[in-house]
This record gives structure tokens, sequence and C-alpha cells, in this order.
């Protein structure tokens, strides 16, 4: 599996890998950003970041606050809903922002 990153894009990484002899398959990953509410203590979003990793098909999480993760996630095996619902399950209230 490669992780698209940086700046060639997927068709041009895939070509060099199965140049090298070895398969290969860019997996879109979308992202959303999920605000988070009721988090009272600082090991909270640490919470909920483990929580959300854990979901297949999540591909990251980022906690760009108390109040806010970035995830980035294969959206043809996740949903948003499955997301927010995710959260809910820690125990906190999600708004998922787009």
């Amino acid at each position: 599996m490669i992780r698209r990153r940086g700046t060639a894009p997927g068709t041009e990484l895939t070509q060099a890998v199965r140049r090298a002899g070895y398969g290969a398959t860019v997996i879109p990953t979308a992202k959303t950003t999920l605000t988070v509410a009721d988090m009272g203590c600082s090991g909270c979003p640490e919470k909920v970041q483990a929580a959300l990793n854990r979901v297949s098909g999540v591909r990251g999480v980022r906690m760009t606050s108390r109040t806010e993760a970035i995830v980035y996630y294969d959206r043809r095996r996740v949903s948003t809903a499955q997301l927010v619902q995710t959260v809910k399950r820690c125990g906190f209230t999600a708004l998922c922002q787009g």
C-alpha cells in the first residue's frame, strides 16, 4: 500500500513501484474535521484519537486542539457518521465539519 504524500502524482508513484517489481494500488484518502465537545481533561483528546485510529478504514488522526480532530480515511470503508458515532461512544459530542 502506498500512502500518497508529497508532490508526485499517485499514478507516477504506482508506476515506479511496479517497475521495481512490486504491486501497488493508490487508495484515495478523504479528509474531514470533527469538532469534539465535552473533553474536560488533557487525556481526553488522546482517548478520542486512539478510538478513531482503531476504526477500520481510518488512515490517521491528528488532534489540532482539545476540540478538533482531523481524520484521514478511506470513504469506501468508513463514513463520517461512523466517525461521529465512534467519538460519541467515547462519551463526547462530535460534529463533522466536512
